[in-house]
């Protein structure tokens, strides 16, 4: 679910900055007409992605009666789409997903632009669609770009299932064509990229962990950017206790390891944040250590929402260490909390070392 703050940035001001700002490149743009119509639309309504829709269907077609030369048109688009960054530029390559140039190179031309002010992983998707091998030896020459937009980009338009995006359900099937994208950008200087590409890779990893477990034993140990990767990618799997992943990671037993004071607060007023702590003992040292909180969050269906939160992860020197948390229960956007029995486990290199029981009150 969105954050209301994100949809409120596209608002009446925006849309009027984005009719002056293509006036100011198309003269005898029928502003007047186009802000008719949008006053005609139920803007608070819209959700933020049916606002950049909504958007680019009041923008475009009024263009293509003043400039039919689509070389031209998009220029001056471009030039319009140099003024808004970040959420409030997705309405240009918006423009590109529904009123596509006749020509591949242009529309490939306009996005790698495009991406530049914005981003142009939604729009770059009807086009794999189309025609998989031509857009794919676009991104893959993209992949070497001295520009991280376009590295980005290349890794990020063909993620299997991007958020807000329409999944690409023919590399949820077949991962396999956009591995070498991903394999040219594992040791990527910007971190912009690899988040991009351990994200891409998380996507494989719920519909082919054994597709992730062989990029990762592949490349793994290979620079310190792929071993990023890998672990960000990897992070699902992990906090599911899969046992390759975690062997992977070499992460030790812990039977050196003894579990002291646990407390955790045995009830908790939804909107208030519940209390634990613990320590943890050995004999020499602790070592390589996972420390995660399991949650399981009971719901109308019966079947509990299990989630997992990574409190820490290092190689610790020390044979004793002391570790206090809360866990929020104020309301969110992203999750509905639910009174009644809670379940709360600690788990150490995947191993479950405890578990509590704390009721959610109102």
């Amino acid at each position: 679910m969105e954050s209301k703050q994100l949809k409120q940035a596209l608002d009446v001001i925006w849309f009027q900055r984005l009719i002056r700002t293509i006036t100011d490149e198309f003269s005898d743009y029928p502003n007047t007409q186009v802000w008719q119509a949008f006053e005609q639309a139920d803007w608070p309504s819209l959700s933020l992605m049916q606002r950049v829709q909504a958007a680019a269907r009041l923008l475009y077609p009024p263009l293509v009666a003043l400039q039919a030369n689509e070389a031209a048109r998009w220029q001056g688009l471009l030039a319009s789409a140099a003024d808004f960054k970040g959420l409030a530029g997705l309405v240009f390559p918006q423009m590109v997903m529904d009123y596509p140039p006749e020509s591949f190179d242009l529309s490939m031309q306009v996005l790698a632009k495009l991406t530049e002010y914005s981003s142009a992983e939604f729009a770059i998707r009807p086009f794999i669609e189309q025609d998989a091998s031509r857009t794919l030896a676009q991104m893959q020459a993209w992949s070497h770009s001295e520009n991280h937009h376009l590295r980005r980009l290349a890794s990020e338009g063909c993620r299997p299932r991007l958020p807000w995006g329409k999944a690409l359900n023919q590399f949820k099937q077949d991962p396999t064509p956009i591995l070498p994208i991903l394999h040219n950008l594992i040791h990527d200087s910007s971190l912009y990229v690899r988040k991009s590409v351990a994200n891409n890779l998380n996507d494989i990893g719920k519909d082919h962990p054994e597709v992730l477990l062989a990029f990762c034993q592949a490349w793994l140990g290979t620079s310190t950017e792929a071993d990023w990767i890998i672990k960000h990618a990897s992070r699902n799997l992990l906090k599911q206790r899969e046992p390759r992943f975690l062997a992977l990671l070499s992460l030790p037993n812990t039977e050196h390891i003894e579990l002291l004071n646990w407390h955790s607060d045995a009830q908790v007023k939804l909107g208030e944040a519940l209390h634990y702590a613990f320590e943890l003992q050995a004999a020499e040292v602790l070592g390589r250590l996972r420390v995660e909180i399991q949650v399981d969050y009971p719901r109308p269906s019966g079947v509990p929402l299990r989630k997992v939160f990574k409190l820490a992860e290092a190689d610790y020197a020390v044979a004793h260490k002391k570790i206090s948390k809360t866990l929020s229960f104020k309301p969110l956007t992203t999750r509905v909390y639910y009174p009644g029995q809670h379940k709360i486990q600690l788990v150490i290199n995947g191993e479950i070392k405890h578990q509590a029981w704390f009721e959610v009150i109102v």
